[in-house]
């Protein structure tokens, strides 16, 4: 069982084996620990060398005697399933970084536009998240009112993701008393905003994005939070074209 979840950790066969073999016995020479585990001898010294790389073997040399291998504290499994971790998220953000390209070309060579559906609050973060990677400025109408009320704290960090990715937003928002209040605290850095001065509207409780060839929306409401992303230049360029003559005509 101790070794099936050392596996399910990172660990080997041999690794585990030999570490379980350690906590149950204590201090073991090489050729023991070949006796215990049955494993050859040539890779109980190469496992050994892996875990004492790990930091979960510790070996111990005494002059004119065979050095004996013993285990160090199983915590530090725990360390190891964390920068396990750390290494995955850098993985994961360079994977993502590509993968819109690579979608584009796919897209190219099949002809069809790429249209994606997510779900709940962590179905609306992968939407926002995806124009983190984004080459042009991200153009956007947004019902601010809403996102404070539904993802204020995604809408937080997915502000400071954008700030250290270096992507810039021009986003429209209702001419509102509530928008108003809620822009004075935008970082201007990397989010530009004009008002759309439309009497008697209603918060839409929606947000629109546009980006390189891609359009996302998200529907935030009590009963269904939904989020689309459309891959097509000719979809992306007309939405871009009816924002940029909006934006024209929106105020400072």
């Amino acid at each position: 069982m101790q070794q099936e979840i050392l596996n399910s950790a990172g660990l080997t066969t041999e690794q585990s084996k030999i570490y379980t073999t350690l906590l149950e016995n204590g201090s073991m020479q090489a050729r023991k620990i070949v006796l215990n585990t049955g494993i050859k001898r040539g890779l109980v010294y190469k496992a050994l060398d892996q875990l004492i790389e790990m930091g979960l073997v510790t070996k111990h040399d005494s002059l004119g005697k065979i050095s004996v291998f013993n285990p160090n504290h199983p915590n530090l499994i725990l360390k190891i399933i964390e920068e396990k971790k750390k290494n995955l998220e850098t993985i994961e953000d360079s994977v993502k970084s590509v993968v819109g390209q690579m979608t584009s070309s796919f897209n190219l060579l099949t002809g069809k536009p790429n249209v994606r559906f997510y779900e709940g609050e962590k179905g609306l973060k992968e939407v926002l998240d995806d124009s983190l990677y984004s080459k042009s400025e991200v153009l956007s109408y947004a019902d601010l009112e809403s996102i404070e009320k539904f993802i204020p704290e995604i809408n937080k960090k997915h502000v400071a993701d954008r700030k250290k990715h270096g992507v810039i937003k021009k986003a429209m928002v209702l001419d509102s008393e509530f928008n108003r209040k809620v822009i004075q605290n935008y970082d201007k850095e990397v989010t530009n905003v004009r008002f759309m001065d439309v009497s008697e509207s209603k918060p839409f409780q929606s947000l629109m994005n546009i980006y390189d060839n891609k359009v996302s929306y998200l529907t935030l409401d009590t009963d269904r939070m939904i989020g689309v992303i459309i891959e097509d230049e000719h979809i992306a360029e007309m939405q871009r074209y009816i924002w940029e003559f909006s934006w024209k005509n929106a105020k400072d």
